[in-house]
């Protein structure tokens, strides 16, 4: 089992249930516990454009989609061309995937007489894999496989994690607990602001075998209840991976706005173009559906932790979305953004550009990720219980401990841990064995003189506490005698704090293992996957991190230590 900073985090429970599961909906056990999940965390759309590369390959579409993967979904993108697409021009955070999803794009449309549609962008999303190794072999898509799903096909309603296969979630933070309110079977924008709105689609899990129809639905059909591990239909027997494509509006404002589908409809749908690549001529996918172990589930569920990750590379150059001005010089020259009317193929005169690249598309201009625009106003909890002040309360540390001088009597929760006054008093009482050698000279006596002079001991071993395979510090605060801790406050006392014990029962050592690197020999290296925003849930890279206003946070330290190093 890999185990990651992000795992420990799931493992403590600190990590969004939005990741997860959605906190409202009632979990549907399938499957026997064989449930396989793969996550794969998009930061940013890849783009947004007037265009569909499944329905047409010569004209632009009826209305505007939302993109994510590579930064090339004109009209006449082919499979190969996402397979060839550079990783520094996608939005994939792993290079062996380079997929392309779709969905129609969200406006949000004011309530006057005269409305104007704003298009959202502030959108993160995660394709979810998912397969149960109960059931006959699940087979990697065909190298040019193309689909569409629709909520109101065949067997969508029913299934899933909430008995169908489309869901919309309403959530928000209360008493530090996401609470949220589903909608399933259709496209309900609520009438009230969210702290995010989700809103889930599971594709098809059962084909014939052909790579697309003319419907582009045909030749995939749902489970005969919905379900992952259901029976296929005799006319669909092969069995694929089911793909959940799972969207987050931040700051959703629907007691302000009406929002809207592209193509002002309620029925949802997602498209899906295959852009896993091969080594030796085998899909990787085929290569982690075969090999990727099952995870410890307790309860089976739709919803087993994340795994998988350790079989991909980390995309370490994966960019934002394509510049609205670069999809009107490369695909369609028409606003998109802010507009008066939803663009529609029946109300505009636009035509298709024609694609004038091999495989990456030409830029004028750089792609952003988007900030979270709520990021910046999260205040951390402080570590101690004394009362939080100053603007950069959140980034504070704990003051260090100084010897203590002459005769002061110590106090405070971390006496035991001060290093030994300079008298040549003896050492006395049970923390004696944690207190640090005396600076004299004087030559070592007395029974305890040679575990002053050991290293402490690390913890349980580690067959019982699973040791992170990448040397990061666990980027959530734990509870060591009922205070919330760090492991920045681990390293300002290493020999002694990383000896000790979580209230947790798991060994600081394991929790903090670079800050315990005299013990744990660690070097520093970046988390190489995606991590999430404590407070929020969105999805963050050390890419993102790099600069010193963000790696002023303990929790990007923590997963960003050689990035953040010139900025601490």
């Amino acid at each position: 089992m890999k185990v990651t900073n992000f795992t420990a985090a799931l493992n403590l429970g600190l990590i969004s249930a939005f990741w997860f599961a959605p906190a409202s909906v009632a979990q549907i056990e399938e499957g026997t516990g064989n449930m396989v999940k793969m996550c794969l965390f998009y930061g940013s759309p890849s783009g947004h454009a007037r265009t569909d590369p499944i329905i047409t390959e010569t004209d632009l579409s009826d209305h505007v989609h939302t993109f994510y993967g590579p930064l090339n979904f004109h009209p006449k993108t082919s499979n190969d061309d996402l397979r060839n697409t550079s990783s520094n021009l996608s939005t994939s955070p792993f290079v062996e995937n380079q997929s392309l999803y779709w969905h129609p794009s969200i406006y949000e449309k004011t309530r006057d007489a005269s409305p104007t549609y704003t298009r959202v962008s502030n959108l993160e999303t995660s394709p979810y894999y998912r397969w149960d190794n109960s059931v006959a072999d699940t087979k990697a898509f065909p190298k040019d496989f193309r689909m569409i799903a629709y909520s109101d096909q065949a067997n969508a309603n029913q299934g899933g994690e909430s008995g169908g296969n489309f869901f919309t979630e309403c959530c928000n933070i209360v008493n530090g607990e996401e609470d949220c309110t589903s909608t399933f079977g259709k496209v309900e924008f609520p009438k009230q602001n969210c702290g995010f709105l989700g809103m889930a689609m599971s594709m098809p899990t059962c084909a014939n075998g052909d790579s697309d129809s003319p419907d582009h639905k045909s030749h995939v059909a749902y489970t005969l209840n919905g379900e992952v591990a259901g029976p296929c239909p005799t006319s669909h027997p092969l069995r694929l991976p089911q793909v959940q494509l799972f969207i987050r509006i931040g700051n959703y404002r629907g007691a302000e706005v009406d929002y809207v589908l592209a193509d002002e409809r309620d029925v949802f749908h997602v498209d899906f173009m295959n852009g896993w690549q091969e080594r030796d001529g085998v899909s990787v996918l085929q290569n982690i559906i075969d090999n990727c172990p099952i995870e410890d589930q307790g309860n089976p569920s739709y919803n087993p932790p994340c795994t998988c990750d350790q079989f991909l590379t980390q995309n370490t150059a994966a960019t934002g979305a394509m510049c609205d001005s670069d999809v009107r010089t490369l695909i369609a020259d028409e606003a998109t953004d802010i507009v008066s009317q939803l663009p529609r193929k029946s109300s505009s005169n636009t035509s298709m550009i024609p694609k004038s690249w091999p495989d990456d598309p030409s830029l004028s201009c750089t792609p952003t990720v988007p900030e979270n625009p709520n990021e910046e106003e999260e205040e951390e909890e402080p570590e101690d219980e004394e009362p939080c002040e100053g603007e950069d309360c959140e980034e504070e540390e704990e003051p260090e401990d100084e010897e203590p001088e002459d005769e002061e009597p110590c106090e405070g929760e971390d006496c035991e841990e001060e290093e030994e006054p300079e008298d040549e008093e003896p050492c006395e009482g049970e923390d004696c064995e944690e207190e640090e050698e005396p600076e004299d000279e004087e030559p070592c006596e007395g029974e305890d003189c040679e575990e002053e002079e050991d290293e402490p001991d690390v913890g349980p071993e580690e067959d019982e506490v699973p040791q992170p395979t990448s040397c990061l510090d666990s980027d959530r605060k734990f509870l060591f005698n009922a205070k919330n801790k760090q492991c920045k406050w681990v390293g300002k006392n290493a020999n002694v704090r990383c000896a000790k014990t979580a209230d947790d029962g798991q060994s600081i050592s394991s929790l903090c293992p670079l800050a315990c690197a005299t013990i744990t020999s660690c070097a520093p290296s970046d988390n190489s996957s995606s991590f999430l925003h404590p407070k929020n849930g969105s999805v963050k890279t050390c890419a993102w991190a790099n600069s010193a206003k963000k790696c002023k946070r303990f929790w990007v330290v923590a997963n960003c230590p050689v990035s953040c190093a010139p900025y601490i």
